[in-house]
């Protein structure tokens, strides 16, 4: 992934533009045990926690490649691909929608994450028709090829500021007023 391609996918990153199909997240405490899990189309999220978990997306994608930006490179070979490889391939092309691919991938990180206190793990499904350029640029109406990604996000959970929180009365997770 070049530095032009993470731009691409942060102008997506707009009310007008964003195509993310499923939002999924794991809510878990500092003893790291699962609290909540939920699956949402995001597009019908409420306004309020549609714009949130857009910033938080735009987030991710706001550092530096290497630097705060993850960028797993698998190899084409496939005498090289490992286990977790294709679980992850197989994590996105479930569009979100495999329960037990999810509690694989929320229990890997939760044992790798070192991390005291709570945190939640927000994935985010997004597939869009890339639209072909010519060489000077000017785009052609037709899409030859559709780009399908996941993009995940480990927020720590503060109490203190505005944000999304975890409503225990309603189980879910949903924007909350600063305290």
């Amino acid at each position: 992934m070049r530095k032009k391609d993470i731009l691409e996918l942060k102008r997506r990153l707009k009310k007008d533009h964003c195509t993310f199909t499923k939002l999924c997240g794991c809510y878990v405490n500092g003893e790291k045990n699962i609290i909540l899990k939920f699956r949402e189309s995001f597009l019908n999220l409420d306004e309020d926690e549609y714009f949130k978990y857009l910033e938080i997306a735009k987030k991710v994608l706001s550092g530096t490649i290497g630097n705060n930006i993850l960028v797993l490179n698998f190899p084409i070979n496939e005498d090289y691909v490992n286990e977790r490889q294709i679980s992850l391939m197989q994590l996105k092309k479930s569009q979100l929608k495999d329960d037990a691919l999810l509690d694989n991938f929320y229990n890997l990180i939760i044992d790798n994450y070192d991390f005291t206190g709570n945190f939640i793990i927000l994935v985010f499904h997004d597939a869009y028709d890339v639209i072909t350029k010519t060489t000077d640029n000017a785009k052609l109406d037709e899409s030859e090829e559709v780009y399908e990604y996941v993009l995940c996000a480990i927020c720590p959970v503060s109490l203190s500021e505005p944000g999304l929180r975890y409503f225990e009365e309603e189980n879910k997770i949903k924007a909350r007023i600063r305290d």
